[in-house]
């Protein structure tokens, strides 16, 4: 029903687009080529470059600010002598920012609104690390001015001291040249350490200076402790700034590249999913143009040559009988196999091949005959009369059912086949067909073994009645080889017996 149904739509399909009308036929031939050209332009897969030079761009980005971190450490520890890698690394990621906007064109809009927000969040983090790094650059320098000043501050200072001779003692001059120089020490360990004891210790060093100051009656002019407090003030007060813009510095912006880079990817593979739907479709949609335009050629043909349908017909008749032969081959029943000889007598192509078609039947014919007759000498007949031991009258006409199942069962488990069962008081008579391959003595001998079996298990009471053991038939038998429809009516009373 379902197959009728889509014969029926595609017909009215193909009537409609075969319309001489000729506004429905540039309407169809519109449509379809609109359609073609839309799955075409689908098939084609994702730019594999956008997506590379996108990539490569965000990888770029993520080594640029794990360089940036690094510059910011080595410019805080005075690795670097100026700010400059850290200005050009800024306006390198700014750049690279600036090309991530413009995302590939296989992105979908819903995923350009998230790579738009990733991107603002990583343009907003630049722009705070700009900020902050016009602030780390400044406190950091006021940090190492005094750091590298205030060494040479003491060493002025000490020279000082021990000019004065005349004011101070050998004593005065070493105390206050040790506690200067613990002072530039503990300094110096602090640029490098976050103890807050060595903190406290450089307080209480620096309030020292200023006391002995006091007490040995320095001046400013003679002993500028004045001028090194005011140092150890600025290292003290920059340096936790400075520590503290540098760890917000070296804060990496890996999640957001991460999402970036995630969401590409995505899409990326979405986009070549729905490649390979296309393609799909497309192959199917052109397997359909191609059956509608097969359709409107053979109906073109068919008008324009009124002999078409004839040839089809004569094709039908020699594929006929071409399947009838074949059936006659592939089965043992007889098939009519039609005539197509008046076909057989055309001069042209359809001759010869009714020709080839009549010679394959007789050929076939003639295979099967023999098959046949090979079949019918595969198998012999004979008619064998067996009798009970010493002529004891163990049958009645009531056990004739169950002998001729027994002794099916035997020839059946001997492959041969039970024609007809006879039997007398004291004998019974078989017809069988029996393979050529069959010793006729142990298939007697195998029918003797197996039917005492069976009939001790069937008839327990006449079996009983045999005088010897395990032997129901006499030794002679009598075997007469005959034709498959030969029954014996008449029985002689008396057996020619041969001793097997």
């Amino acid at each position: 029903m379902v197959e009728s149904n889509r014969q029926a739509n595609f017909s009215k399909l193909t009537r409609l687009v075969s319309n001489n009308n000729p506004v429905v036929n540039f309407m169809a031939i519109t449509i379809i080529v609109i359609i073609s050209i839309f799955l075409i332009y689908k098939c084609f897969s994702a730019d594999t470059k956008q997506y590379q030079n996108y990539q490569e761009n965000i990888i770029q980005l993520q080594q640029l600010d794990a360089d940036f971190n690094q510059a910011v450490l080595k410019s805080r520890y005075e690795l670097f002598t100026s700010y400059d890698p850290l200005v050009r690394n800024l306006q390198q990621q700014r750049s690279l920012l600036k090309e991530l906007v413009n995302v590939p064109q296989f992105i979908k809009l819903e995923t350009k609104g998230k790579l738009n927000t990733a991107l603002k969040e990583i343009d907003t983090a630049l722009k705070r690390k700009i900020d902050l790094s016009d602030r780390f650059k400044s406190r950091n320098a006021l940090l190492k001015n005094s750091l590298r000043y205030l060494p040479l501050l003491a060493n002025q200072l000490e020279s000082r001291v021990e000019q004065q001779t005349q004011n101070l003692t050998s004593g005065q001059v070493t105390t206050l040249q040790s506690n200067l120089n613990q002072l530039v020490r503990k300094l110096l360990i602090y640029n490098v350490t976050a103890d807050e004891k060595v903190q406290s210790e450089i307080e209480s060093l620096k309030n020292q200076l200023l006391q002995l100051q006091i007490e040995y009656g320095l001046t400013p002019k003679d002993f500028a402790i004045d001028l090194v407090a005011s140092h150890t003030n600025i290292i003290l007060n920059t340096k936790p700034r400075v520590e503290e813009l540098t760890s917000r510095l070296v804060v990496p912006i890996t999640n957001k590249t991460q999402v970036l880079k995630k969401l590409l990817k995505n899409s990326y593979q979405r986009a070549n999913f729905w490649v390979n739907i296309y393609r799909v479709v497309t192959i199917f949609w052109l397997l359909i143009l191609l059956a509608i335009i097969n359709v409107l050629l053979l109906r073109h043909l068919r008008g324009s040559h009124p002999h078409f349908d004839q040839y089809k017909r004569k094709v039908s008749r020699i594929a006929d009988a071409l399947s009838q032969a074949l059936a006659v081959k592939n089965s043992s029943e007889s098939h009519s196999i039609p005539n197509i000889s008046d076909l057989a007598s055309c001069r042209d192509a359809l001759g010869d091949l009714a020709n080839d078609v009549i010679k394959i039947s007789n050929q076939i014919q003639q295979e099967q005959a023999a098959s046949l007759q090979s079949e019918s000498l595969a198998f012999l007949t004979a008619q064998l009369t067996l009798v009970t031991h010493s002529n004891q009258k163990l049958f009645n006409p009531e056990m004739t059912l169950k002998l001729k199942v027994i002794f099916e069962i035997i020839f059946d488990s001997n492959d041969c086949l039970l024609i007809e069962l006879q039997e007398a008081k004291d004998r019974v008579q078989l017809l069988f067909r029996y393979p050529t391959k069959i010793r006729l003595s142990q298939l007697i001998e195998d029918i003797k073994i197996q039917s005492y079996g069976y009939f001790r298990q069937e008839f327990p009471e006449s079996v009983s009645q045999i005088t010897s053991d395990r032997q129901l038939w006499t030794e002679a038998y009598l075997i007469v080889s005959c034709d498959s429809n030969f029954l014996q009516q008449n029985q002689s009373d008396r057996l020619l017996v041969e001793k097997s």
